[in-house]
Parts: C-alpha cells; structure tokens; sequence
C-alpha cells in the first residue's frame, strides 16, 4: 500500500492558512496582554488614591490639617508587587522602572513609573501639595563631623558650634564650617550676612491635586 504525503500545493495551502490565522490571533493576544496590564496598573492607582484619601483623614484627625506623604507608596499598607524603594535599585531617589513589571516613585519628576511585561513604561504625576514636617526640625544644617570631640554624636552639634563661635564671627566666614553649619549661631551672635531660619510651621499643610492620569514615555 502506498502512503501518500502533502502535495506541494497542500502545504502552501496550510502555511497561508496558518499565516493567516497567527496574523489574527497574535494582535489580539497582544492586545489582551496590554488590556489586563492597563487594568492591574488602574487598580494599583485606584489603591494609592484611596490611600491617599485615608491618610490625608488620618492627618485631619491627629493634627487638624489634611495632607499627603512626600511618597504616595508611603500610603499604602500593602506596595504592589514590582515596588522598589531602593536607590540602588532606581527607587525613590531619582529612578524611572526600568524592568518588567517594576514600580518606583521618581523624586525628581514626581512622578510614579511603571514597566510592563512588554517593556513599555508609564507614568503618573502626583502633586503631594504642601506638607511641612515637623520633624526636620529647621535652622542650620547638621555638620558631617563634630570637632573637637569627634565621637560621631551629632547631637553635639550646637555644642559644636558655640565652640567654633568662642572666636567671634571670625569664625563664622569660614563656609565650609561654622558659616555653613551654624548660620542660626552666626544670626544670633549678630555676624553680617546671617540671617536665623524660620522654625517650618505646619500651618498650611494642605492636600493638592493628587495622582494624575496615566501617560506613556
């Protein structure tokens, strides 16, 4: 009994089909890969939203004015899967996502990032409006050192100071020292050209125009 094979024809026939029919399919595939990202990526800054909402009522309730965090990720308990808060990994210094599936807060551009699975990135602005905290404290900067004692203990530092300025305002023309870390001394010893910071004040905290809408780079 003889076996017969495709023709010729026959296989040409089953290639175009084939052809055909990934010419079809791969670009929906393609298109429901990017419909189920764009619908994770809404529901991530749905969450944030809704965090910075309960955040900001949380603020109003503990003191008296509403406002958001520098970092709209620091609104959720739980960070998507993807989130890098590394600086060494493109977080929230100064990084854009820049692999598969990766979320960051860029500093620089205020703006949240995220790469899919198809190397496309996108962004979010987030406008925090004003938050003042409290905690930074105000006035002069802490020195990176701490002479005399040079224990590493910058609570010191105003110690340290008033050391520096036991020679006048002398001291306090060097730029890289005492007139670059001890401005507040400096004002108060009445040194020209110092003027003491004013303490930041929580008074104007306010929420602004939040997360924006997605945009692609």
């Amino acid at each position: 009994m003889k076996n017969k094979g495709f023709t010729l024809i026959e296989l040409i026939i089953v290639t175009i089909i084939l052809a055909v029919l990934a010419a079809v399919a791969i670009p929906r595939y393609v298109s429901t890969v990017s419909s189920n990202e764009a619908a994770a990526e809404d529901a991530v800054i749905a969450s944030i939203r809704s965090g910075l909402d309960i955040y900001a009522t949380d603020m109003l309730i503990m003191n008296g004015r509403e406002y958001w965090p520098d970092n709209p990720f620091d609104a959720l308990q739980e960070k998507p899967k993807g989130y890098i808060s590394s600086i060494d990994n493109d977080g929230t210094t100064d990084g854009n996502a820049d692999s598969d599936g990766e979320w960051t807060y860029n500093t620089s551009t205020k703006r949240i990032t995220h790469q899919r699975g198809d190397n496309t990135r996108y962004y979010w602005s987030y406008d925090v409006g004003v938050n003042v905290d409290l905690n930074d404290g105000g006035g002069s900067s802490l020195p990176p050192f701490n002479p005399p004692w040079n224990d590493g203990n910058t609570s010191n530092w105003s110690d340290w100071c008033d050391f520096e300025l036991n020679e006048g305002c002398y001291a306090c023309q060097n730029n890289s020292g005492a007139g670059l870390y001890c401005n507040d001394q400096c004002a108060a010893a009445g040194c020209p050209g110092f003027t003491a910071s004013t303490p930041p004040t929580d008074d104007n905290n306010s929420v602004g125009q939040g997360v924006g809408n997605r945009g692609s780079f």
